[in-house]
């Protein structure tokens, strides 16, 4: 670059020096991505925002040019970022600004303003969204098929026979089909399972909590085990792991991959009946010392019970929906970034604490590449402080309320960025479910949601007495990563009480034993994928005012730290979602009690059983206005209704409009229409009415639903349908023949005359070519040529 230009000299031309035509091609498209450019002398900064939000620096001093950027090829040499930054100065430098913050002696950080990202759809609909149950289920057997795959056909054999019956066939995946079905048989699966004794049952119990794959250096299970009582009936527990193989309740670890032991993969979980059930003779096993006996319960006195509901946490759900949608609210602004990231990237993406920066600036200790033991604050909640005074009313609290707002852009039913706005897509499918399919929907996204954890919860809390802690002379390890390992945690966490059965009283005190064993440590687990790092940025928890890890083994440290994560995911997001009842003695959570939280987990069904929420479903009905009839039209409050009360009128109307306290149906003729092509008799639909909904059927509704039924056959309307004339009495015989005409035939006029969809035209007509005819189509009604 020629000594005489500087920032405010350079333009255009001269940037295909530093940066080629595909870098310059590429930077184009990502101005529109640059967030808060500033300019300090001569240096220009910005953030960027592809895949990752990229730090970006430009400076230009003394005839020469540096780029920096936090991407890969940023960190040795000029990349497209930068170009992109150095085009936007070039053309708009009135965009870039300058700003900073300081502590109470007036000393300043400098820091970058960032603005929340702007709204767009997200790149793929949800799980939600893209597979019915039934496809679900469909992909878990296939993955079970794949994994006895790995089995030989003699050891399936053997498996069948240890179940009591045969294999048939010489095919080795016929018979991988036939025990997969044998598997998908609950009574079969929970016999085999009954035939083994205790000791076998909680090694059984420890393979499906620790997951797959095992290691031949894996000692996890020995150490799960024991919390039940000491094996005594073998010396090595692969014996009792090759006996569960046998029986088809474990997968051997040579079919699973190399150098794996025996173990149990979520696509065999999921088809096992509940393992923590006195019926089962798992609990209580030993009582003692450092012994689990969790004993399931009559329950707690009715006083202290706080029973789920989810039909109000759905009301709350879709009143902040649709205030959203009716006022479009912004993120709130995230926390501006320190200049200094730019050198030291192990600053980039972490919350920080503004004054700790300034501290350990202070003490030199802001070098590049040095050690730099620092605070990660909580991070900031989604809503700005204005829209929580605007919503918090609407649930209850402001941390309900974050949480909420968390699940909806977890379920992508609120679209990424800022506006919050729902997507249309997946607002509409979410409203057109019945309420316990929602809480299906937002219970599963719970369970892996990365953008919310109850630790933040914790942090926030003045009287939980830790802070995380880490090392930011690293950038090994950044806060995406930590969101993920915490997301993955909850995760795995959640295997203890979906292991359960539903609806009975379990002691907190008997879970945390458990809990203890597979979570002894904040920073480890028995699951390899939840291991905070012990190198790089070593995140780690350490009491307040110092840097001391906590000492677990002291006598209430995990109830405190653990402990407290434990009852937070319990007490918030389970018990808030319908899925977990609970029981108080004062102020202290001594119980709880489980709905559906293991169908949700194991994806066994799209949603939990609506009868244990009878009695509250029960009250709603029965409220005034719950259902109201006007016409045609039928409002109803929708957390008022059974799951099948919605199915009734979804089967004969359309939903017109969809609120956080009403839908809005109308009869509709052709969903009544399809509702008769189905099979369903008036005296059927009547029958569903009086059955699932709370008020006689109106009468203009019946008397609607009479006519149509009346009239139901006698005339038929068929939209976009084509006319097969033949010239003779056999053409018509010929072409069935030699083409698939049957499969569209919608009716035989005469022997020359025939409908059929105006869709199958195309391809009957390359039928018709390839068997040497040469059939002649027109438009309209008048045929003027001959015909075929």
């Amino acid at each position: 670059m020629d000594s005489v230009h500087t920032l405010d000299t350079i333009n255009e031309a001269l940037l295909r020096g530093p940066w080629d035509d595909a870098a310059l091609h590429r930077a184009e498209r990502l101005l529109d991505r640059i967030l808060n450019p500033v300019r300090r002398g001569d240096t220009v900064e910005a953030r960027i925002i592809e895949e990752e939000v990229h730090a970006v620096r430009l400076r230009i001093r003394a005839s020469q040019l540096w780029a920096s950027c936090t991407c890969p090829r940023g960190r040795s040499g000029p990349c497209a970022h930068s170009a992109a930054l150095a085009l936007a100065w070039v053309r708009s430098p009135s965009r870039f600004t300058g700003t900073g913050t300081g502590d109470a002696t007036g000393e300043s950080l400098e820091t970058i303003p960032v603005d929340p990202p702007p709204t767009r759809e997200p790149e793929e609909p949800p799980l939600w969204m893209s597979f019915t149950q039934d496809e679900l289920d469909a992909i878990y057997r296939r993955a079970m098929a794949d994994l006895l795959q790995g089995v030989s056909i003699n050891d399936l054999r053997g498996m069948a026979e240890e179940r009591g019956w045969k294999a048939g066939g010489i095919r080795k995946d016929r018979v991988v089909e036939q025990v997969v079905e044998h598997l998908e048989d609950t009574d079969e699966t929970r016999s085999s399972v009954e035939r083994f004794d205790a000791e076998h049952r909680q090694v059984l119990c420890g393979l499906v909590l620790l997951g797959h794959p095992r290691r031949p250096w894996d000692d996890s299970l020995e150490t799960l085990t024991a919390v039940w009582g000491k094996l005594r009936s073998y010396r090595r527990i692969e014996t009792y792991t090759r006996h569960l193989c046998e029986a088809g309740l474990a997968i051997p670890g040579e079919a699973v991959e190399d150098e794996s032991l025996d173990c149990v993969p979520r696509p065999l979980a999921r088809l096992l009946p509940p393992l923590l059930n006195p019926e089962h003779g798992v609990w209580p096993r030993v009582s003692g010392a450092g012994r689990a006996s969790v004993t399931l319960i009559d329950g707690p006195r009715p006083e202290d019970v706080r029973e789920a509901d989810p039909y109000r946490f759905i009301d709350q759900v879709l009143r902040v929906l649709m205030s959203l949608e009716e006022t479009p609210t912004p993120l709130r602004t995230p926390q501006p970034r320190p200049a200094i990231e730019t050198e030291i990237s192990g600053l980039v993406g972490w919350s920080y604490d503004p004054e700790e920066l300034l501290e350990a600036r202070r003490a030199g200790r802001l070098r590049r590449g040095q050690s730099l033991l620092l605070t990660v604050p909580p991070p900031d909640p989604i809503l700005p402080e204005e829209a929580v005074e605007r919503l918090a009313p609407l649930t209850g609290d402001e941390e309900r309320l974050n949480f909420i707002v968390a699940l909806l852009q977890a379920a992508q039913i609120l679209q990424p960025g800022s506006p919050m706005t729902p997507w249309e897509p997946a607002r509409e499918a979410f409203l057109r479910r019945v309420p316990m399919r929602q809480i299906g929907i937002l219970a599963r996204s719970y369970f892996s949601m990365t953008n919310w954890n109850e630790l933040w919860s914790l942090l926030r809390d003045d009287t939980f007495r830790f802070q995380l802690r880490r090392d930011a002379g690293s950038a090994f390890f950044g806060m995406h990563d930590l969101s993920a390992k915490l997301g993955v945690l909850r995760w795995f966490l959640l295997r203890i009480p979906a292991l359960f059965p539903d609806d009975q009283w379990v002691r907190m005190e008997d879970l945390d034993r458990l809990f203890r064993a597979l979570w002894p440590r904040f920073e480890s687990s028995v699951w390899d994928d939840f291991e905070l790092p012990s190198y790089g940025s070593r995140p780690h928890l350490a009491e307040v005012d110092g840097d001391g890890v906590p000492d677990y083994e002291e006598p209430g440290v995990w109830d405190r730290v653990q402990g407290r994560f434990v009852r937070g995911m319990i007490a918030g997001p389970l018990h808030w979602l319908g899925l977990a009842d609970l029981a108080f003695d004062g102020a202290r959570l001594t119980h709880t009690r489980f709905h559906g939280l293991a169908d949700s987990y194991w994806h066994r069904a799209e949603a939990p059983q609506a009868s244990s929420w009878e009695s509250a479903l029960s009250a709603r009905a029965a409220e005034p206005d719950a259902v109201r009839a006007e016409g045609l039209i039928v409002t109803v409050r929708p957390s008022a209704l059974s799951g099948r009360a919605h199915g009734v009128l979804n089967g004969i109307a359309r939903l017109q409009a969809a609120g956080p306290d009403q839908f809005r149906y109308r009869l509709d003729g052709e969903a009544c229409l399809e509702a008769f092509e189905e099979g369903t008799t008036l005296a059927e639909i009547v029958k569903g009415w009086e059955t699932h909904l709370p008020v006689p059927m109106p009468q203009a509704i019946l008397e609607q639903l009479t006519a149509w039924w009346e009239g139901y056959g006698r005339l038929r309307l068929h939209k976009d349908v084509t006319v097969v004339e033949f010239g003779d009495d056999y053409a018509l015989a010929e072409m069935r023949a030699i083409t698939s005409l049957d499969e569209h035939l919608i009716a035989e006029v005469s022997p020359r005359l025939v409908v059929i969809p105006e869709a199958a035209v195309d391809g009957l007509v390359e039928e018709l070519r390839a068997a040497g005819h040469t059939p002649q189509t027109a438009t309209g009604v008048e045929l003027e040529q001959e015909a075929w």
